[in-house]
This record gives structure tokens, sequence and C-alpha cells, in this order.
């Protein structure tokens, strides 16, 4: 691992980008994070390794070094090293470089070795990727015991927002409108039994697919992938436009794993390990 390079500017911002969902302008925002990486760390046992697996995007590694914070040792996969040095000093910044490795590659072919780490975790990847089954295979290689798969799910008002081309954090003229619009695609994507709605977003400038599922699409999906799901939780149970509503969403955020409640976060997020294959009676004789 080379040394933080305080002249480095571009690593810098990306740093800086990392943290700044946290640091939002916008209680609600800083919340739907809040919640999401709270019910994430519930699900490591302390002492375990994690592994987080990026694709580049401008949110990889949060996870992985708010872990590093609590006493994890961690590393995080990203596939340049632009991205590598960015990650560095953000775990630089927040004080666990030590407990924080950055290694690059392709999130489908890791230069690591099978069952590296306790906990293998990928947050808002696979509706990037070309061969989402393939990073899956990587994840259930690299882990002793389960994965973590974090994705952008629609059944909640504030995702409805979002896909209508609205800002469901702060109320505007537009509110209605747009809420109105994202209702429509919703339901014609129900009618037409469509796994979800796709819609344009630009990070770092280059443009990226982001795929909002509904849940049970990405419960089939990752089923689909051979996997079994051993928990299924939703990131936040968000009410779009009002802050002051905060209190309300903590209560609901209770019930996050819930069956029923679980179906409706802004985003959801579901525990995997590799299916067991069935012995054939040959086998078992």
């Amino acid at each position: 691992m080379s040394a933080l390079d305080p002249a480095d500017a571009p690593a810098l911002e990306r740093a800086a980008l990392r943290a700044s969902r946290l640091d939002s302008p916008y209680a609600l925002q800083r919340y739907v994070h809040e919640a999401k990486f709270r019910h994430l760390l519930r699900l490591l046992e302390p002492g375990e390794t994690l592994l987080e697996v990026g694709r580049g995007g401008s949110v990889d590694g949060v996870f992985a070094v708010l872990a590093a914070v609590r006493g994890h040792r961690v590393a995080i996969s990203v596939p340049d090293d632009d991205h590598a040095r960015a990650l560095r000093a953000y775990a630089h910044e927040r004080g666990v470089a030590g407990r924080t490795t950055v290694v690059t590659g392709a999130p489908d072919a890791l230069p690591l070795p099978a069952r590296s780490f306790d906990v293998v975790a990928s947050l808002h990847v696979l509706e990037h990727v070309r061969d989402p089954a393939a990073v899956v295979a990587e994840i259930c290689r690299l882990t002793r015991d389960r994965g973590i798969v974090a994705l952008p799910t629609c059944l909640n008002a504030a995702a409805v927002c979002r896909l209508g081309g609205g800002n469901p954090y702060r109320p505007g003229r537009d509110s209605a409108r747009t809420f109105l619009r994202g209702s429509l695609k919703l339901l014609s994507a129900l009618v037409r039994r469509a796994d979800g709605l796709a819609e344009t977003q630009i990070q770092d400038g280059v443009p990226w697919r982001h795929e909002w599922l509904f849940p049970w699409a990405m419960k089939r999906r990752l089923t689909g992938y051979g996997t079994e799901i051993r928990h299924f939780g939703a990131d936040a149970l968000c009410i779009p436009w009002s802050a002051s509503l905060i209190p309300v969403m903590r209560l609901l955020d209770r019930l996050n794993a819930a069956p029923v409640a679980n179906l409706f976060g802004m985003g959801s997020h579901a525990v995997i390990s590799e299916k067991r294959r069935k012995a054939t009676s040959e086998e078992q004789q």
C-alpha cells in the first residue's frame, strides 16, 4: 500500500464524495444513509473480517470503513488505482488506515484466495455490472460464511419520487407532479410484470445505468444466482420530503426485517450463502 500523498487532490476529492451523503445538507438524506449502514453493521459479529466488493462508484468502501471504525479488519476492492487512492485517503481521514487494505481488480475476478473473509459485501454493485451472477459467484468463493448484497428497491414513496425525477429529501414546487409521474411508472412496471425500473445517473462525469428492483425480483435473482437468502431487510423505511418525521421513521425502521415491512425500504439488503447441493441417492449411499 502506497503512502497517502496530501497533494493528491483527486483522491481527496473522491474521499470527500464518499462522506458527502452522510454529511448531506438534507437531514432526511443523512438519516436514510445512517439507517442503512446501521442495519448493515448489525449483521457483523465482533471480530469478523470483511471484504467490500466495489465497482468504482462514489460510495464504494463506506460500509467497510465504518466497520473498521468499529474494530473490524477490512478490505475493499475497486477496479483501478485512482479509486484505490481515494479509498486510502478516506480510510486515513477516518483514522483506520491500519485496519483497511485496498486491492484492485474486477468484481468478478479478484486476486484473492478462496475463503479469505468471514463476510463479503457488495452494496449497489450488481445493478451496474454486465454479469451479476459472476459477481455473486465471486462473493461465495471469497467468503467463509456469508455475503451481504444491497440493491435499490422501488416499493417506497421516496424511491417513487426519485423515479419521477424529483428530490425525495426536500419538498419543491414539482414534488406532487414528480411523485405522480413516478407512481405511474411504478404502476406500469407492475402491470407489465417487470422486475423493476431503470434510470441513468451521472457519477464522476460518467453515466451509469441504475436499476430499481421490486423486492421479490431481487430475491428471485439472488436465488437464481445459486444462493440461499438467510435474511432480508429494508435499508430505510423512508417517508419523503419531511425531516420532521424522522422520529417516526426511526420507529418504523425497527421493523426493517419484519415480514411485509421489509418489502418497503428505499433499498434492500440480503444475507446470502451458497446454495447447498442436495446429495443424490448414490452419494448418500
